[in-house]
């Protein structure tokens, strides 16, 4: 039997997030337990784990909110519930609200308990809903980013009665990450494809 369409080893799910393939056999494996391997995983020592692509995205999560600095048992506490079903958020062939949809991961406790928020604009139906100035604000600042984590000794304050009304989860706090997972499905959806050879790339003009 052939492999099964869309399933990943950790080789290779390491070249496509660009995790040490030694990660992510402990963030699978029984001690971490931090990703669940969706394509195969018998949960026995040593055994082969397959993973999706909703899994290649999680893994890139992981290892963002990681590099940013975040203590490993907070991450390591939250990012399961997280990555539990919610509106495929994790899914890079799924569009969930449109162009921008962001991990908001703050420095206490917010969003009913958790120290972190899933938040999109815009909707498959309604692609123009009026983003925040915060949304704006950010974007325009810093254009395309995969992770970016801003600070404010004062603690953040809306700028606008939609900021105030849309995020008020965020007012005072001092810090936060945000990964814009628009953009790291949409990078893991190319590298997979290219590793498939699916995506070709035009050769350069002769000059």
């Amino acid at each position: 039997m052939g492999r099964r369409a869309e399933s990943y080893g950790v080789e290779e799910a390491g070249r496509i997030t660009s995790v040490a393939p030694s990660t992510i056999r402990y963030w699978a494996g029984s001690v971490a337990r931090l990703i669940t391997a969706e394509i195969a995983d018998s949960r026995r020592q040593g055994s082969r784990k397959l993973f999706s692509l909703r899994n290649l995205v999680q893994i890139r999560v992981a290892a963002l909110l990681s590099e940013a600095g975040w203590p490993q048992p907070l991450v390591f506490a939250e990012l399961p519930r997280m990555f539990r079903p919610r509106m495929d958020w994790f899914n890079p062939e799924a569009v969930v609200w449109g162009s921008v949809d962001w991990i908001l991961f703050g420095d206490r406790k917010a969003w009913g308990g958790r120290p972190w928020s899933i938040m999109g604009v815009g909707a498959p139906g309604n692609p123009e809903q009026e983003p925040t100035w915060f949304v704006s604000g950010v974007s325009a600042h810093l254009g395309d980013f995969e992770l970016v984590t801003m600070t404010w000794p004062d603690g953040w304050q809306p700028r606008s009665d939609l900021d105030r009304h849309q995020l008020p989860e965020l007012v005072g706090i001092r810090r936060l990450t945000i990964v814009n997972l628009s953009l790291v499905k949409q990078r893991i959806l190319t590298k997979s494809r290219l590793m498939a050879g699916r995506v070709t790339t035009m050769p350069p003009k002769s000059t």
